[in-house]
């Protein structure tokens, strides 16, 4: 399975960097913990932005693996908080990713978010007439 860990463009804070780097860190040790029993690892991992930009928040720069346009194939996306408050808030660069997420749900991929995520999932339309909460 491919994880692509999305990278919001302009909308970055600490929350971001901390569900990005945390979720990397959960499923890299899911790998290890099954090469450690001889298994196949069963996800590859990648962040991903729109333009391969560095996002940067105080003291910590994420440089991202690639762009959404060198992702061939994606199995779960997940999109970290962000400063996105309410889902009319996207910004014009996030609003071409928004619509990839969108693209890539009804191509089959599933879609997480985490934290504040919730809101620039909801910008997508998939969580319309649905209940999400967020904290």
């Amino acid at each position: 399975k491919h994880l692509s860990i999305l990278v919001p463009d302009e909308q970055t804070s600490m929350s971001t960097v901390a569900c990005i780097i945390g979720s990397f860190q959960v499923f890299n040790e899911a790998n290890k913990f099954l090469r450690g029993k001889n298994r196949i690892q069963f996800l590859r991992l990648h962040w991903w932005d729109l333009h391969k930009m560095n996002s940067s928040e105080d003291f910590l720069t994420i440089k991202q693996n690639a762009t959404i346009s060198e992702i061939g194939e994606t199995n779960l996306i997940i999109i970290p908080g962000s400063l996105v408050r309410n889902y009319k808030d996207a910004t014009q660069n996030n609003k071409s990713l928004i619509d990839w997420i969108a693209k890539e749900y009804k191509q089959g991929a599933e879609i997480a978010s985490m934290c504040e995520g919730g809101f620039m999932l909801a910008s997508t339309g998939l969580l319309s007439g649905k209940t999400c909460s967020t904290h």
